[in-house]
Order: C-alpha cells, then structure tokens, then sequence
C-alpha cells in the first residue's frame, strides 16, 4: 500500500467519477484505474462500484477512506512539523458540515490566523440529515449539530446504527431575533402567540424548498405563521429582519453575535431548550486541524461531554 494510493481513493470518492479524478489529479485515467485496482488486490476488497453513472463507494471503502483521511493528516502533520522549506508544507485540509444555526467562523478564523501552512477549510451549510449523511459517507470529518430533545432521543438511536457519537457542547434557549428597529426589540420576552401577527423569516439552504423543508428550529410551535418568507443566505434573512415587521429564531447562545450584527434577541416564555453539539465517525483519530478546532469551539460554546 502507498500514499499515493489512498490521495488516488479520497479524490474518485470526492468526485464520484474516474475520470474527473483523473483531470484532477494530473494522470491518466487507466493509470488510476490500474492503481485502485492493486490496492483493491492487495486488501481484498472492492473500494468502488462501477455504474454508469460514475462510481460508488461500498461499505469497505467507507472504512478504508475513514482510516486513509487520519493518515494522510497525520503525515502532512508530521511534514510541516519537520520541514523548514515553506515550499514542501503540504495543503491541511478540514472538511465540516454545520446546522444554519451556528456560527463557526471566530473559531475557522483563530484557526487560519495559527496555521503557518496552507489551510483549506470545506463549510457546508446543511439541514440535519444532510449534516449527518455527510459525516457517514466520510465527505465531512465533523458535523456541528443543533438537536432538540426529541431529536436527541432519536438521534441517540440512529448513531447507534450508523457508528457515529454525538458529543455535546452546551445547552441553550431558543430565542427570537428581530431588527433593532422592530416594534418588538424593546422586549425582554415573548410568547409564541404573540408573534403569529408577523411575518416569519426562515433561511434555507440551497437544496431546500418550502414544501420539503423540516427546519431545526421553526418546528417548536403549534400554530402556524400567518405570512412566511424564505430566504437562501443569512445576509437577505439580516437585511429583511432589519425592514420588515417581522422575526426569526435562533440560540441565545449566539447572542455576541446577532448583536455584532444589530439584531436583538428576546427570550421566549416558552423556555425552548435545545444541545449544540458535533458528530464524528466513532473511534476515528481526527486530523489535527479538526481536532483544533473542536478546541476552538469548545471555548466559544462551553463544556464539552459526550452523550
């Protein structure tokens, strides 16, 4: 087995095709093909299926890829501890999934500001389930999460079965967040009922629609809005909150940074509760960028105990 080999899986597996790999790459596709298949010979499995539309990743390949993602970020850990020529530092990588209702970017920034190599950070913005998929099929390393308790009771099953773990970093409210100038920003709290008057801002991720949509925090009322708007980046859902008569939901946790960006946040009655935490693949040694920061999040958002 060779380094080399593992960099040819991770990429067919990113890609989902031989032939972009290939392009990517910088070698000819029977050379890779060749390639895979000696490591497939060599370990006895099949790492890929080959189907018309490109190539899929079975469940040994799941593992391999698993395994192969914590070595090649220990060796390009190892070389830029070990190297002084800036030339010969590797690319870190670390690829995170996150709920819409967190907010990482003070933690990626710390990150990026110590890490004399190159670093290139994957954020991808996704619902729940898309959070965990990712993680499962190893696109993800980690998942930062916002689970309610019902959620929790179900996602302690489900990891059960998909060999995850959900590791909490802190509980919090929900709470309502309007634009300074809303004729609610002057409030210290409110109840659900009170805000059925007006209009509900939610944001959506670009995969989502309204008919399909199952948000982490909107589902925590009995009754629906009477107008609802959908917006598919944080910025419209800012800009809107700040002209129209209206209001969405987020962590109280958050509060430092809603009010960064001048939103206030009122505290519901209702005393909503929810756990912000990140999913990984268990038993697995996370690359060290991951594994900072874990201990970057884990200063902003509190304590840090596995469920």
């Amino acid at each position: 087995m060779q380094l080399q080999q593992l960099i040819y899986v991770l990429e067919v597996a990113k890609v989902g095709s031989m032939n972009k790999a290939a392009q990517n790459l910088f070698i000819s596709q029977p050379n890779l093909s060749s390639s895979i298949a000696n490591l497939e010979k060599e370990l006895g499995i099949y790492i890929f299926n080959r189907t018309s539309r490109g190539v899929e990743v079975t469940q040994d390949g799941k593992v391999l890829i698993k395994y192969a993602r914590s070595i090649l970020g220990q060796v390009n850990h190892l070389k830029s501890i070990y190297s002084d020529e800036e030339s010969k530092e590797e690319i870190a990588v670390l690829e995170v999934s996150q709920s819409k209702s967190l907010y990482l970017s003070e933690a990626i920034c710390k990150i990026y500001n110590t890490t004399p190599q190159a670093l290139k950070v994957t954020m991808n913005i996704a619902p729940l389930s898309d959070v965990i998929k990712n993680v499962y099929d190893t696109k993800s390393e980690l998942g930062f999460i916002v689970l309610s308790k019902l959620q929790k009771n179900i996602m302690n099953k489900r990891l059960k079965g998909s060999k995850l773990e959900f590791t909490s970093l802190q509980k919090s409210k929900v709470c309502v967040v309007v634009g300074r100038n809303s004729p609610l920003a002057e409030r210290s709290s409110i109840r659900l009922q009170e805000l059925l008057d007006y209009i509900f801002i939610d944001y959506l991720d670009e995969s989502s629609s309204p008919l399909k949509y199952s948000a982490d925090l909107s589902e925590i009322w009995s009754d629906s809005p009477k107008q609802t708007l959908y917006v598919n980046d944080l910025e419209s859902l800012r800009n809107l909150l700040h002209s129209l008569p209206s209001y969405s939901f987020d962590l109280l946790m958050n509060k430092p940074y809603l009010e960064e960006k001048e939103l206030v946040c009122i505290a519901l009655e209702e005393q909503i509760e929810v756990i912000a935490g990140y999913i990984m693949r268990r038993n697995e040694i996370l690359s060290p960028k991951a594994e900072e920061l874990i201990k970057e999040v884990t200063k902003y958002y509190g304590y840090n105990k596995k469920l």
